[in-house]
């Protein structure tokens, strides 16, 4: 899941809520990707029940993105959507 505000991320590892994380994102289309700060805003520690299900994972607040990464971010939640 992706939005300009922030990313689910699928982990192994489950980071706390509160925790500042280095992120970098892979966009089609997008040379180099985009890096920036997160923020862990909540936590899926369960295995997915069903099809619709997430993974475990956490909800990311994206933090000090840079103008142009958040365009490029943005233009890719419209493409998928």
């Amino acid at each position: 899941n992706l939005s300009a505000l922030g990313v689910y991320a699928a982990v192994d590892r489950m980071p706390d809520v509160g925790d500042t994380v280095h992120l970098e994102l892979a966009l089609p289309g997008y040379p180099g990707g985009l890096e920036c700060a997160g923020t862990i805003t909540w936590q899926n520690p369960h295995p997915p029940e069903g099809p619709r299900s997430l993974p475990p994972g956490c909800g990311v607040r994206l933090r000090n993105l840079a103008d142009d990464d958040l365009r490029a971010l943005v233009r890719e939640r419209e493409r998928t959507v």
